[in-house]
């Protein structure tokens, strides 16, 4: 079976920041070739010019959210058993919001 990320919304919810803070949040959702929600599946958040990863599992409606992240593209793989690994690219930005 194939996996594939359903990546929501304004790439892949890259939100703004609060306040002052830098950083971007990412939310997605992970599911099979015949639309299901996939829970308990790694995805793995890769920024592209450093290098650093982070781990995610999605939860029981297949959704995963990473916050605070360096502003960026990154690469973004789901991995499950018995499944084929997907990756996409993402770009994450920074936008200053005014309290």
């Amino acid at each position: 079976m194939k996996l594939t990320t359903v990546l929501v919304a304004s790439t892949l919810c890259c939100g703004p920041a609060f306040g002052q803070s830098i950083g971007a949040n990412l939310a997605g959702v992970v599911t099979d070739e015949t639309g299901a929600r996939l829970q308990d599946t790694a995805v793995t958040i890769t920024h592209v010019l450093n290098g650093r990863a982070l781990i995610v599992n999605t939860g029981r409606e297949g959704e995963y959210r990473a916050v605070a992240l360096w502003p960026g593209e990154y690469v973004v793989a789901a991995a499950r058993s018995g499944f084929s690994t997907v990756a996409d690219a993402s770009h994450c930005r920074s936008v200053p919001t005014p309290r």
